[in-house]
C-alpha cells in the first residue's frame, strides 16, 4: 500500500498504515482526538458492565431480578421487556 502523505512519521505510532485513506478525507490530528476519545469510552463501558455485576440497585432487582450481565438478556426476553428493539 501507498503511504498517504499526511502520515509522515511526525506523530508517536505513525508507521504510515492508512487502508482505507481516511487520513485523505479528514485532519489528522481530528482523527487522533477521536480514535483517543472513543478509547476511552470503551473502557468506561467494559468497568461499567464489571460494576453492573458486582452492585446492583433495588430498581433494578425488582425489573431484571437480580440476574448478572450473563444471564441478563435471557432475563428480560422472558419477561419481554426486549420486544421494543424489534
Amino acid at each position: 500500500l501507498k503511504t498517504p502523505e499526511a502520515l509522515d512519521g511526525t506523530m508517536a505510532g505513525d508507521i504510515g498504515f492508512d487502508p482505507l485513506g481516511f487520513s485523505n478525507v479528514a485532519d489528522i490530528k481530528f482523527l487522533r482526538e477521536a480514535e483517543i476519545k472513543h478509547g476511552r469510552v470503551a473502557m468506561l463501558a467494559a468497568a461499567g458492565s464489571m460494576v453492573q455485576d458486582i452492585a446492583t440497585a433495588p430498581a433494578y432487582d425488582a425489573i431484571a431480578g437480580g440476574a448478572k450481565m450473563t444471564a441478563l438478556h435471557d432475563a428480560l426476553v422472558k419477561q419481554g421487556a426486549m420486544g421494543q428493539l424489534l
